[in-house]
């Protein structure tokens, strides 16, 4: 019996890899949202309605808070991107036209960790063993929003 060549086993190794290339794909996750009016504390964790619904009046971050978009947009980040891989974008607009959000994250015991991506519309990384994600208006007014997030 003849023993297959190198070359053969890195042909076959090449189009294994070509004919499942979502093995590979970026994984995307997509979510829109809006807030009310800005947070009080421009993204001082845990300050605004919305924040202290979620960290105080809803069980401590287990569940969405009941006053969602008030003044902060909480999202529950996929498994997949709180690997310290992933990147966050969001792409907002607001009724004065000069609409500023920020995002900081938040770990498994609620705490805030200290990334904060900000700006009009941030842009950065999300940190490893980030699950929650907090959009806050530092500035505008009904201010809507599309957050995207990509993780390889």
């Amino acid at each position: 019996m003849k023993k297959p060549s190198a070359a053969l086993i890195a042909a076959t190794l090449v189009l294994g890899i070509l004919a499942a290339p979502s093995a590979f794909a970026a994984r995307r996750f997509e979510e829109s949202g809006s807030v009310l009016v800005p947070s009080p504390a421009r993204a001082t964790a845990g300050t605004g309605l919305t924040e202290v619904d979620f960290l105080l009046l809803t069980g401590d971050c287990e569940e969405l808070p009941i006053l969602q978009g008030v003044d902060a947009w909480v999202v529950l980040l996929p498994y997949d991107f709180r690997q310290g891989t992933g990147t966050l974008r969001v792409e907002g607009a607001d009724a004065t036209g000069a609409h500023d959000l920020d995002v900081y994250f938040l770990n498994g015991t609620c705490a805030a960790n200290g990334a904060l991506i900000n700006g009009a519309d941030p842009s950065g990384p999300i940190p490893r063993n980030a699950i929650w994600a907090v959009v806050t208006l530092a500035m505008g007014a009904n201010a809507t929003f599309d957050l995207t997030a990509t993780a390889p």
